[in-house]
């Protein structure tokens, strides 16, 4: 007779995993958004910035989650990075318009893709 163990992700894990995967589709949206605003599909930089800040919600509740879950304790460090990564992306705007620096502002599309890479790992580490 053999015993069969299955093993789910708990409730949390799946509530986590699914606004890493919101985070990420929006960060991947912001990319494609960019495009519309450059190449004049359309699209004007005003669309970018409310995504970009309406971005912060799914982030804030992973950050949320991962300090008060036991189980996400792995993903508590990553989950920093990405938060602190978003004040980065929003400080690199600022300051490259602000103050005019145009190559501290060319760090923003750079940033994106490392949140995006880091949301999207976010997803997967939070199944383990």
């Amino acid at each position: 007779m053999s015993v069969r163990l299955e093993v789910r992700p708990a409730p949390a894990s799946l509530v986590f995993m699914g606004m890493a995967i919101l985070t990420s589709a929006g960060i991947a949206n912001q990319f494609y958004l960019a495009g519309m605003a450059i190449f004049g599909g359309g699209v004007d930089w005003d669309v970018h910035r409310i995504v970009g800040s309406a971005i912060v919600l799914p982030i804030l509740a992973l950050l949320a989650q991962a300090f008060m879950s036991p189980r996400l304790i792995a993903v508590r460090e990553l989950t920093a990075v990405l938060a602190t990564s978003y004040l980065l992306q929003i400080a690199v705007v600022v300051v490259g318009q602000e103050v005019d620096m145009p190559l501290v502002a060319a760090l923003h599309p750079a940033n994106g893709a490392l949140m995006f890479g880091i949301s999207v790992r976010l997803a997967f580490r939070s199944l383990r």
